[in-house]
């Protein structure tokens, strides 16, 4: 019972052999993994752990082999002394070699990872990134998990970051530090307390916090202040978000699977689409009208993701490269409007740019489109409609005619929304500004705007 590292026996056509190591409890229960090491085995020295310094790159594979050997004791340690499960210890052990975060990231790695979502540990992987990054270390120990550190982390997260930043990366910070308090490993264990709660920093003349909302002429602000295409794509998106009133990055990801009616000379409605999409969040049933000018945005904004996120021509050898890691955009709109599926990260990483140039991120937009509906003196039952706001007996207190008539008020109260928030204006500045951002890149805008448009 166990652990070591080994030479397998017999030898391949060169006369060498393959180095591997084995961890087991003498109960059945072992576990074996190939170092992708091979030599002779008169190159070998089962006492030291190491290879003859005569064959290529000794150095190298020795520098391995200790790294391999250091990261076997603390697995077996933390099996013996009752903090690992073996389950645990297997994932400490399959990480990655290389990995230079330190001991506290290998606990991380191997018992939290395990039993969260892929979404949960990335941001757990975020957050253990962002405590380093704030303490101004390059990797976290146990010794780190203390309630000093913790007094050290909030003091720089508060000149930096939002209230609830700080609340969600406390929130996962917390468990990481109760994970290890679990298992023993620190004798710290964190509970929340006030002195960690960031004031709000905008009330009212009350006194009391308001939401962050942007009137029309901070987005034409915005859109003068743009330099790159991810800019134009941030407040082009914020722009269908407020239009399509008040939807989400969630909801802009399945809004493909909508059914829609189509209004041909409609005394109202025109000729527009009415899609009856389902609300991420609250379930809530939206009719929303969808035409001119988000109907084209939509357009624009796939054809400007292909350009930041799609497959680029390398110019020397022809072939296709990726400009990110993978290729994350919709074959077509039956399969999403924009992206395969939702990826807060990448919804993320596109949100911040709004920040660059002067705009509040996404999901103030729904906030801007309420705050107009609520100055124009829509009733509460329109305007809820109208946001999808998760409310019982709206719907039971009409027939069905009055169930439509309703839905007129909701498209009337719409369009005066976008009336008063200068859409007409806005869209155009937009496209104006992304033209010439295309032809600076040496892509014609004419060219680019005849593929892409509704």
């Amino acid at each position: 019972m166990g652990w070591g590292i080994y030479t397998k026996s017999g030898v391949n056509k060169e006369g060498k052999t393959s180095i591997y190591y084995k961890v087991t409890t003498g109960r059945n229960k072992v576990f074996k993994r190939a170092l992708n090491i091979k030599l002779k085995p008169a190159d070998w020295d089962k006492r030291t752990l190491q290879v003859s310094a005569k064959i290529d790159n000794s150095i190298f594979i020795n520098e391995k082999l200790d790294e391999i050997s250091t990261r076997l004791k603390k697995a077996w340690n933390f099996y013996e002394s009752g903090n690992y499960t073996w389950n645990e210890m297997i994932a400490f052990l399959s990480g990655d070699y290389n990995n230079k975060q330190g001991d506290l990231y290998l606990f991380i790695e191997s018992t939290i990872k395990p039993k969260v979502s892929k979404e949960g540990w990335r941001s757990y992987k975020g957050t253990y990134g962002s405590v380093c990054k704030a303490l101004g270390k390059d990797s976290l120990d146990f010794k780190d998990l203390t309630e000093d550190t913790v007094d050290e982390l909030f003091a720089v997260w508060n000149k930096t970051l939002r209230s609830a930043s700080i609340k969600t990366g406390l929130y996962h910070f917390g468990a990481i530090i109760n994970a290890a308090h679990k298992k023993r490993l620190t004798p710290y264990r964190y509970v929340k307390e006030a002195k960690w709660r960031k004031k709000k920093e905008k009330t009212n003349t009350q006194g009391q916090p308001y939401v962050e909302s942007a009137r029309w002429e901070v987005v034409e602000e915005a859109i003068g202040r743009c330099k790159t295409l991810m800019e134009i794509e941030a407040v082009g998106f914020w722009l269908l978000m407020f239009g399509m009133r008040g939807l989400y990055p969630s909801d802009l990801c399945s809004v493909h699977e909508a059914k829609w009616d189509q209004h041909i000379n409609h005394p109202i409605h025109g000729n527009s689409v009415v899609l009856h999409h389902t609300r991420h969040k609250s379930d809530e049933l939206m009719w929303i009208k969808y035409d001119y000018p988000f109907n084209d945005l939509k357009e624009k904004l796939r054809g400007y993701l292909e350009l930041t996120h799609g497959y680029h021509i390398n110019v020397k050898t022809s072939k296709k490269f990726l400009k990110t890691k993978e290729y994350t955009l919709s074959e077509n709109e039956r399969d999403g409007w924009f992206f395969k599926e939702y990826n807060k990260s990448q919804w993320n990483t596109i949100s911040k740019k709004c920040r660059k140039v002067g705009l509040p991120p996404f999901k103030t937009a729904r906030k801007t489109f309420e705050t107009y509906a609520l100055q124009l003196q829509v009733s509460a039952d329109i305007r809820y409609k109208l946001l999808g706001h998760a409310t019982v007996g709206v719907k039971q207190n009409y027939q069905d005619w009055q169930w439509d008539e309703l839905q007129d008020q909701i498209h009337e109260a719409h369009e005066l929304v976008l009336a008063n928030f200068h859409i007409d204006t806005l869209y155009p500045a937009l496209i104006k500004k992304a033209d010439e951002i295309l032809d600076k890149m040496g892509i014609p805008s004419k060219v680019f705007n005849n593929k892409w448009k509704c």
